[in-house]
């Protein structure tokens, strides 16, 4: 079944429906109308999962196109390597995001700390105690509820949904856009993960 619910019952028997009543309305005999029927239904419910185009879809684009297979896989090829290129950069950037976050992290609590060190040795203790207080709550907060976060999602990755899983894919004529989709949907799970 595909996403757009092109693969529901009242979808099929209306597809298949105009093509019944010109099979019936053809002067032939009962055996070649059932096998042109049979023949539209498994044209309509042929489908493939996964990125790569079925070796059906690939000795037809070699007959239509001089190396039309190779060229379809290099594609797919081409399509992986600029996928897992951009990944790599996005996790590299993240990783570096969360480096300079901490530092500036820690270089703002110590200089809340700092200052109310300051407060308390000059006669404000308690807007010392206050900042520092805060200062310290607000960090062990940080961690606190980051480990949390990271440990629900941790949780949500064991009980994908329905929605998280890959779906059926019908092979399009452009076999790039198989790839395409499935990079879509690992994308929304490394994001959802995050």
């Amino acid at each position: 079944m595909t996403e757009s619910g092109e693969g529901s019952p009242t979808t099929i028997e209306n597809a298949l429906t105009p093509v019944i009543q010109a099979v019936l309305e053809k002067d032939q005999t009962p055996a070649q109308a059932a096998a042109e029927i049979v023949s539209e239904v498994r044209t309509v419910i042929t489908r493939h999962r996964g990125p790569l185009p079925d070796p059906e879809t690939l000795a037809a684009y070699n007959q239509l196109i001089t190396n039309g297979a190779e060229r379809c896989m290099g594609l797919v090829e081409r399509e992986a390597a600029h996928r897992h290129k951009q990944e790599d950069r996005i996790v590299s950037a993240n990783i570096g995001v969360m480096i300079k976050g901490q530092w500036m992290g820690l270089g703002l609590a110590f200089v809340a700390l700092v200052a109310a060190v300051y407060l308390g040795l000059h006669g404000h203790d308690w807007l010392a105690g206050a900042m520092a207080t805060t200062t310290v709550i607000g960090i062990i907060t940080v961690f606190v509820l980051r480990q949390a976060n990271r440990k629900s999602d941790d949780d949500d990755d064991d009980d994908d949904t329905e929605s998280d899983k890959p779906k059926d894919v019908s092979t399009p004529a452009n076999p790039a856009a198989t790839a395409q989709d499935r990079a879509r949907q690992i994308s929304y799970k490394k994001r959802k993960r995050r």
